[in-house]
């Protein structure tokens, strides 16, 4: 699983009731992704097969998208990332243009958005010459019909960690009280 969600695959609305066990599970895979399931069986005081079978589960539920790895772009020699704030030309095949965006090698990311612009993207390039490449010969000349944008160049990025892990924490707390009603 590569975290990508297929075109046709529409996010789940409706949310599916998770006990204690499956979130915890979850806790222990974001905190180490490569545990065995027979170190997460002793976590949660369960039989490996069990633990296998809820998180088969957890993945086909779409709770659970994908497994990575975590990598520096910038080690790898894309130390520049841009945020690009695009207008498209609005018609019926604005998904699926939008989505091409993706198969620009460079683009992390494009998000479907409201407010003045359609779109944004996130960007990675090696330099500012590879970003003029990227933006005049793949966005404004490319096939998407592009009519705006806005770029602007990541000074630096922070993130709360433990933000997935503070949810799941709220979650088993709303079901303790659930239990002591």
């Amino acid at each position: 699983m590569d975290g990508r969600r297929p075109e046709s695959k529409k996010r789940r609305t409706a949310r599916r009731e998770f006990d204690r066990i499956d979130l915890e599970l979850i806790k222990l895979l974001i905190d180490d992704p490569r545990r065995s399931q027979r170190a997460l069986a002793k976590e949660v005081r369960l039989s490996p097969p069990a633990v296998a079978e809820r998180i088969t589960h957890l993945e086909s539920s779409g709770a659970i998208t994908g497994y990575s790895a975590q990598v520096d772009l910038a080690v790898l020699g894309y130390g520049l990332t841009v945020y690009a704030d695009v207008s498209r030309e609005l018609g019926p095949d604005h998904r699926e243009q939008s989505l091409k965006l993706t198969e620009i090698d460079e683009v992390e990311s494009v998000i479907l958005t409201t407010g003045p612009h359609d779109l944004m993207l996130k960007i990675n390039v090696k330099d500012r010459d590879h970003l003029n490449e990227v933006l005049f010969e793949k966005l404004i000349e490319g096939t998407v019909r592009i009519r705006q944008s806005n770029t602007r160049v990541s000074l630096a990025e922070f993130s709360n960690s433990d933000f997935r892990e503070k949810i799941l924490d709220r979650l088993i707390e709303d079901l303790n009280e659930c239990d002591d009603e």
